[in-house]
């Protein structure tokens, strides 16, 4: 365990300088703007406030599994609670933004996809993310037994013969334990199905809000890119939070004991070694860049940052 951890400490570093680097703050020229920038504030400050609260929340249920359930079931719900606090942040901040007043009011024909707002490589990354995640519970639900007490799932059990000095073959039942069996995954399914739909409605959110000034909609868009990018971040953090502890339990099961699962479980076992380094590590470097929050600076006669592709939102619908 301890190798793995260092591992993903490594991963999580070189990872997190990465997105350190690539989160340039935005300069906008002074004066300019005003309500868009005050748009940018409260959005922001809403995400990191429902950030602090996922983090609070994380953190107790991280308590409580040591003493209310000692078992982990509510340990294994803190990533999907911190990432809900910052769902939760974003559909508020969101919602906060009023729409451009005056006596002329215009309507926009501008798309309404959030396709056009998500970041390729994040989205693919929480992609491959939910998907190992879903093959990792299935698996370790088809491949679980019951434990002492009749809890279903929480052992991996293997039968061999070992050859004992003395004794020559004997037969030997080995069980490893705690197993994310269905124990656990039915609650972790349900909560990632649940953190799932949060997102959703954050997106449609952000993508329906309308615009704060009928001018400056580059600037718009690019707050948009920013509150897509960080609802996709916390739905990531979820999956790849869950996914490496999850997997790391199956690799230390499935590489320990006498007894040799066979060719399918030997080659699982290293996969999910690899997998929850990796996992771990970006769940991490993500939650870093979570709270290295983006920047607007003021400058004189710097413009406003271009839209790049169709304007999406719901411009100046009253």
């Amino acid at each position: 365990m301890v190798p793995l951890m260092f591992l993903s400490l490594l991963v999580a570093a070189m990872a997190g300088a990465v997105l350190l680097r690539r989160r340039r703050p935005v300069v906008v020229e002074a004066g300019r703007y005003p309500a868009v920038l005050a748009a940018a504030r409260s959005t922001r400050a809403w995400r990191a406030r429902g950030l602090a609260a996922g983090v609070a929340v994380a953190a107790g249920l991280l308590v409580a599994g040591t003493g209310i359930e000692p078992l982990g079931r509510l340990t294994a719900l803190a990533p999907a609670a911190l990432g809900a606090g910052v769902l939760v942040g974003a559909i508020v901040g969101e919602r906060a933004v009023r729409a451009a007043g005056g006596a002329v009011r215009t309507a926009s024909l501008e798309a309404r996809s959030v396709t056009d707002l998500l970041p390729r490589g994040l989205t693919v990354v929480l992609g491959a993310g939910t998907v190992l995640l879903v093959a990792a519970l299935a698996t370790a639900t088809a491949w679980g037994s019951a434990d002492d007490m009749g809890r279903a799932g929480r052992r991996l059990v293997r039968a061999c013969t070992v050859d004992l000095a003395g004794a020559g073959e004997v037969a030997v039942t080995t069980g490893h334990g705690p197993w994310p069996g269905s124990f656990y995954a039915v609650p972790l399914a349900v909560a990632m199905l649940a953190i799932g739909g949060l997102g959703a409605v954050a997106l449609r959110v952000i993508v329906r809000r309308p615009r704060p000034a009928p001018d400056g909609t580059g600037f718009d868009t690019t707050l948009r890119r920013w509150s897509v990018a960080d609802v996709v971040g916390a739905l990531t953090v979820a999956a790849l939070g869950t996914l490496g502890p999850v997997s790391a339990l199956m690799a230390m099961a499935l590489t320990s004991g006498p007894c040799d699962g066979g060719t399918v479980q030997r080659v699982a076992g290293w996969l999910t070694a690899v997998v929850a380094v990796a996992a771990t590590g970006g769940a991490l470097a993500l939650l870093g860049g979570l709270l290295a929050v983006r920047d607007v600076r003021p400058g004189p006669g710097a413009p406003a940052p271009p839209a790049s592709g169709p304007m999406v939102g719901a411009g100046g619908h009253p």
